[in-house]
């Protein structure tokens, strides 16, 4: 009798603790969603597709402090810390209006965008942010040095080239064209060829606390972001 007693206590506790549990996972799920990951900065091996993330029931404004329909975006977490010069850190929540044919950005004013990482592998995280600077149609010889000169002399970019860490004019351009163009080239041999759009973008080299330029085809754009909130600190 006591060994029947003593089992049916410890069946008793056992579904107790299986009813906490269930009840603190239905909670867990019920306030977090899981959201892509972007990446900010060189990809790092192992950051996953996506996280699980923040709770469903925070309010966001926007300046005015308009509520905003959350689900109307495209929503992204931040992986890294290269989009730091422009108000964006590691884990901030961005959100983000599809990229259509149509979609206007106006040249030489910085857009934050969501581009297509078409190197990544399954379970790995798909986008990237960059923040780009002008549109770029890649159809004569040294397509790139107007648009580097209107880049670097248009009034937005003053604000990036009075950093202390700006390497100047000259350095970014010459980096450019000795790192980040034969990269492209290599990356999209036909693109010259086929005079592709391209957008010019800079990030933040967060190993070597250096700013540069990257290149990126149109056709891999996918967002254009309009609001990025710090929900979380930390990684």
């Amino acid at each position: 009798m006591i060994w029947i007693w003593l089992i049916a206590v410890l069946v008793m506790i056992a579904l107790f603790f299986y009813a906490i549990w269930r009840v603190v996972k239905i909670r867990q799920n019920a306030q977090t969603t899981e959201y892509d990951i972007a990446c900010a900065g060189n990809f790092e091996p192992g950051t996953p597709e996506t996280k699980r993330f923040i709770s469903e029931s925070l309010t966001f404004l926007d300046k005015n402090g308009k509520v905003l329909d959350v689900a109307q975006f495209e929503r992204y977490i931040v992986s890294g810390e290269s989009m730091r010069l422009c108000g964006i850190h590691n884990n901030d929540l961005l959100l983000a209006e599809k990229y259509l044919s149509n979609s206007s950005i106006a040249p030489l004013e910085p857009a934050i965008l969501i581009i297509l990482r078409t190197n990544a592998k399954q379970g790995e995280a798909k986008y990237k942010v960059r923040r780009s600077w002008n549109f770029c149609a890649v159809d004569v010889n040294d397509w790139w040095t107007q648009s580097l000169q209107e880049i670097v002399q248009s009034p937005a970019f003053q604000k990036l080239r009075m950093q202390k860490i700006y390497v100047g004019d000259d350095e970014l351009i010459r980096d450019f064209e000795k790192e980040r163009l034969p990269r492209f080239r290599e990356q999209y041999p036909n693109a010259e060829k086929e005079k592709a759009s391209v957008i010019i973008s800079t990030t933040l080299d967060t190993k070597s606390n250096k700013i540069h330029f990257s290149i990126h085809p149109v056709s891999e754009i996918v967002g254009i972001v309009k609001y990025a909130y710090t929900v979380q600190k930390g990684s």
